[in-house]
């Protein structure tokens, strides 16, 4: 009789540590994938603002000419515009946020701004522009509400139009 009963103890005593074990496991498991979702949206949010900022820098230092940088608003949205002459013809590149995505749409002269032609770039919930005599000021907002700004300046004398 004394033998059952250890025997029934050191079952009880196995299924107690089977469940302490898989219940660490779980725990592990969840907070694991709660820290892989934590760093995973802060690296998307950084690329975003990196992207976006890096992405204008090389616009305008493509594009830089004297008066060929504007800012404009259409339909309540604020349009950053950078203007080329190619073969004679003017065209322009329209850089704004629409839909939480920063797009960019390239166009003649002749074409009516229209933001849902552009093409989405990166996830963006602002970015926000200041056209100085010869800078130009650039706020990025990612959705998850970080921010990153920075300040490029124009090699062509006053490049900017106002």
């Amino acid at each position: 009789m004394t033998a059952g009963r250890g025997t029934s103890l050191s079952r009880i005593a196995t299924l107690v540590l089977l469940l302490a074990f898989a219940l660490c496991a779980v725990l592990t498991a969840a907070f694991g994938v709660r820290m892989y979702r934590s760093v995973s949206g802060a690296a998307d949010a950084n690329y975003a603002l990196r992207a976006s900022i890096s992405y204008v820098f090389g616009k305008i230092r493509a594009l830089d000419a004297a008066g060929f940088l504007s800012a404009e608003r259409h339909g309540g949205l604020d349009v950053l515009v950078l203007s080329e002459t190619i073969e004679g013809e003017l065209y322009k590149t329209y850089i704004y946020v629409y839909n939480g995505q920063l797009c960019e749409l390239f166009t003649d002269e002749y074409f009516a701004f229209d933001p849902e032609a552009g093409t989405p770039l990166v996830e963006l919930s602002r970015f926000s522009f200041e056209l100085e005599e010869n800078a130009l000021l650039m706020t990025a907002t990612a959705k998850s509400g970080e921010t990153r700004s920075a300040r490029t300046m124009f090699r062509a004398a006053k490049g900017v139009t106002p």
